[in-house]
């Protein structure tokens, strides 16, 4: 029965997982190795990345380049999942030969659902998190064998660890820690070589990266007490004054477990190690930002948590009634898909507007400068030049124009301001030059429109009014005659936006001529530009084209 109930529980939390994420995007992280790690020998693969050895997930998005580009995100969040449920089938392995399979099962299904650790599940980035921590668990079967064969698979999974990411560090650590405390001087080697090979690569390339303050040595045991908290609480589910109160539970069965078990044996002083060594690291490396709660840490510090517990309940006779406790499982569960979903929530936000921005710097790509950053907040590591090479050898996750154009109005919002920025729309002391354009009228109520040669006379009353038209790519010219007159520029957008584009009039130009022009660069969309001139007065306008 366990078996069945183990493969539906990690079908249905694979497939909600997948779900919840659809319409995602790169975020973050992941631009550095698509700008930087997509092509280069060796040193992109041992080069640190945020202090971490990570050589196990460039790797991966190596290969995800090379299979699907950049247009098929939803393949690199599969590749993600796949990590996580090997955690999981991995967690019930070791918790199945400690308490037989139906207990097993209970941190095995509070893992698959743990939506707290939602950077975790949606992002893959975190391959790097969850390749360690696979790997870490794959030791400690390896290592229960006690044989050559057992400890040689040890070693590799251990250096795979390693190679995935900082938290590798406290598995290597726990597993030199428990050999010592067996006395199996023999078997050092499967936990001293993966970290001599740890050793050799921070010299080569980690020093200095890590960013350890000794100011955060204050901060440790603090860290620790509420990175154990947080862990605990992601567990399940819950916030606030509930933390501690789940928190405190958790310390009182492990104790009564180790009461009633009367031993502390090696295996357990090992898993005790990880999330000391774990969190005392975070706290010294991160101690300043205070984000021992952070998403992406809990599930690490959920792992540690339940192997410690799972162990320290190893060999007892449980009463039969003991699997009732799996009805504690839905609360902590529905808490956790809710916590997923709110996290899902908040990065498709942002990807929506990551997508549809990088979408309008690849329409203005013919005259856009290399080094344009279209956002520097949620992606400060792109810029121009370099993203538009990624594009040319992978394909592009951007929104085309069809999407942008039934994007959400603040999304397309952002678009305009991109472009506006791309092709630095401004006010220019100039006149036109070329053929004649189009001048579509889009409102004028109130407005008096009146031919004037190859250009349109508007006058608004003097209790003002605007006057809204829309272009071709060109040159648009605006000549306010004696008054002043506020420009406002859009084009995906529904509304113009709060700021102006500038001021026309008497004085506000240079030299004696007044007028002044907007230069509209050619690129790949056909959709016309809108602009609003509101006025008291008289406005000339005139279009040309390019």
């Amino acid at each position: 029965m366990a078996p069945a109930v183990l493969v539906a529980a990690l079908v249905a939390g694979g497939v909600l997982i997948y779900q919840v994420g659809r319409g995602t995007t790169f975020f973050y992280d992941e631009w550095n190795f698509i700008l930087e790690r997509r092509t280069g020998g060796l040193d992109a693969f041992l080069r640190p990345h945020g202090g971490h050895w990570s050589t196990v997930p460039v790797a991966v998005y190596r290969v995800l380049f090379a299979l699907v580009g950049l247009r098929h995100y939803g393949a690199y969040r599969a590749t993600l999942i796949g990590f996580h449920l090997a955690c999981c089938v991995l967690l019930f392995m070791i918790a199945r030969r400690r308490v037989g399979a139906m207990l097993a099962l209970l941190p095995t299904i509070l893992l698959i659902f743990l939506g707290s650790a939602w950077q975790d599940l949606l992002w893959p980035f975190q391959i790097g998190y969850l390749g360690s921590i696979a790997a870490g668990l794959a030791s400690l079967l390896a290592l229960d064998a006690r044989t050559r064969r057992g400890d040689l698979a040890a070693a590799a999974m251990l250096v795979l660890s390693l190679a995935s990411s900082g938290l590798g560090v406290p598995f290597a650590l726990a597993a030199l820690l428990e050999l010592l405390l067996l006395r199996g001087w023999r078997r050092l080697w499967a936990a001293l070589v993966p970290l001599l090979l740890f050793t050799a690569w921070y010299a080569a390339y980690g020093r200095g990266t890590t960013g350890a303050q000794l100011s955060n040595l204050v901060r440790v045991p603090s860290y620790l007490a509420r990175s154990a908290i947080a862990a605990s609480a992601g567990l399940a589910g819950v916030s606030g004054r509930w933390q501690t109160l789940i928190a405190v539970a958790g310390l009182i069965l492990i104790g009564l477990a180790l009461v009633v078990g009367r031993r502390i044996t090696p295996r357990l002083a090992m898993l005790v190690s990880m999330p000391l060594v774990f969190w005392g690291l975070a706290a010294l490396t991160r101690g300043q930002l205070d984000e021992p709660a952070a998403s992406r840490y809990l599930y690490p510090g959920a792992v540690f948590l339940m192997l410690i517990t799972i162990e320290a309940l190893r060999d007892m006779h449980l009463p039969a009634w003991a699997p009732v406790v799996a009805i504690l499982l839905v609360p902590a569960v529905v808490a956790n898909v809710h916590l997923l979903q709110n996290g899902a929530q908040g990065l498709l936000g942002v990807s929506a507007s990551v997508r549809a921005e990088l979408g309008a710097v690849q329409i203005a790509r013919q005259t856009v400068r290399p080094d344009f950053r279209p956002d520097t907040q949620l992606m400060p590591q792109v810029s121009a030049g370099p993203y538009l090479a990624a594009v040319d050898a992978l394909g592009s996750p951007a929104d085309p124009v069809p999407r942008i154009r039934q994007d959400s109005p603040p999304t397309r919002a952002l678009v305009d301001d991109v472009l506006r920025r791309a092709d630095q729309l401004q006010l220019l002391a100039r006149t036109p030059a070329g053929s004649p354009a189009d001048i579509s009228i889009d409102q004028a109520t109130g407005v008096t429109i009146v031919p004037s040669g190859r250009c349109l006379l508007a006058t608004a009353p003097a209790t003002g009014a605007p006057v809204a038209i829309s272009v071709p790519a060109g040159q648009v010219s605006l000549g306010a005659v004696d008054v002043i007159a506020v420009v406002y520029i859009r084009r995906f957008a529904d509304d113009y936006p709060d700021v102006p584009l500038g001021i026309i009039g008497p004085h506000v130009g240079e030299g004696p001529d007044t007028t002044q022009s907007i230069r509209l660069l050619p690129d790949s969309a056909p959709d016309r530009w809108h602009v609003e001139v509101v006025t008291r007065g008289s406005v000339v306008i005139c279009a040309s084209r390019p």
